[in-house]
């Protein structure tokens, strides 16, 4: 046990048999179990309240001669489950506990993006769909932290787990606790062994290593991701809120680099080398104007799959073209027409394009 506990009736949820709740003390961490005959239920929680300072930011208005190439993306190991935020569909929930294991699966949810994850009664409307889930183990697992996130005690829960979800609420939160962390090392182990790994909205944004922070007057304010999908930049709530200009600035500043807009309702899922949609909207993968080269945006409705190694290569092919075409004519500017694809209410657009 970790810390120590204040034990106190709670309402919030009324005609649920398990034991009451407990409180959690707001100047150490505390552990909280609760048990089932066959479904282990835990809530790890490290309080220590440690104002951080945000992560590095990239800076906007990087130049295209100025900036390294990534090398070639590889396929990725274990899978990922990235949702563009609001409800999450039954058949995105099914999905992600059939890689986590399904009844055998040992789930980690983590609510640090929430602003209210050390306040139980108000996180619990935000967690409870986990609870229902039929797994052999749950655990919350949440710090402000990085020297908790650095025990091994508080990782304990994650160097056993199959899936970890994130949800949703503000990125950097997540990223200030856990980035260069031992937590963050357990997250890749967890892919590396054949897990899956989640999140939606505020966990979308955190599963590439350009991430975008928020958004500011004329683009976006970044900061560093975890990595988990190469390559990539991920913006979530997309279609929803128009979110197409802002991506596209990014990308202009992080050439190699595409994008990916994911809708509300809708996640890609993520596996060795393809993608796939699933839900009630789109996703958009996006490719911005350059020298010689049009905007790009291709629409993936649920049920549509595209190779994103391919993706990729294709942003880097267009990189390098785009760096000889200025190289060659550095005096002259170029105007590339944008040419953005409709959305289409049938995709029009096929995923095979993209495979």
């Amino acid at each position: 046990m970790i810390g120590h506990e204040v034990r106190s009736p709670r309402k919030s949820e009324l005609g649920d048999s398990r034991p009451e709740k407990k409180r959690i003390s707001p100047t150490c961490p505390a552990m909280l179990s609760q048990r089932r005959p066959t479904v282990g239920r835990m809530l790890v929680f490290g309080t220590a309240l440690l104002l951080l300072g945000s992560t590095s930011h990239v800076a906007h208005g990087q130049s295209v001669s100025s900036a390294k190439l990534p090398g070639p993306t590889a396929p990725i190991q274990g899978s990922l489950v990235i949702c563009g935020g609001a409800a999450l569909p039954p058949e995105v929930i099914q999905r992600f506990i059939e890689l986590a294991g399904g009844p055998n699966a040992r789930l980690v949810v983590v609510p640090t993006a929430s602003g209210v994850a050390e306040i139980p009664d108000e996180l619990e409307p935000r967690i409870a769909i986990w609870r229902q889930q039929q797994v052999k183990e749950l655990t919350f697992l949440h710090t402000r932290s990085p020297d908790i996130a650095n025990e091994t005690e508080f990782c304990a829960p994650l160097a056993r787990a199959t899936a970890v979800w994130f949800i949703g609420g503000v990125q950097s939160r997540i990223t200030d606790a856990y980035l260069g962390t031992q937590a963050e090392q357990e997250f890749h182990s967890i892919l590396r062994r054949g897990g899956v790994i989640g999140g939606t909205s505020a966990g979308a944004a955190i599963m590439t290593q350009v991430m975008i922070r928020r958004g500011i007057p004329g683009g976006a304010d970044l900061g560093k991701g975890f990595g988990f999908f190469p390559n990539a930049v991920i913006d979530q709530h997309f279609l929803k809120r128009n979110r197409t200009p802002r991506l596209m600035s990014v990308l202009l500043d992080h050439p190699g680099h595409f994008g990916l807009g994911i809708d509300e309702e809708t996640a890609v899922v993520v596996q060795d080398n393809k993608l796939s949609v699933i839900g009630n909207s789109q996703a958009v993968v996006c490719h911005p104007a350059t020298a010689g080269h049009t905007e790009e945006t291709v629409f993936l409705k649920s049920g549509d799959e595209a190779n994103f190694v391919s993706i990729s290569g294709q942003a880097v092919a267009r990189a390098r073209s785009s760096a000889v075409q200025v190289a060659d004519k550095p005096n002259t500017t170029s105007s590339p027409t944008e040419a953005r694809t409709e959305v289409p209410s049938e995709s029009t657009t096929s995923a095979s394009a993209m495979k």
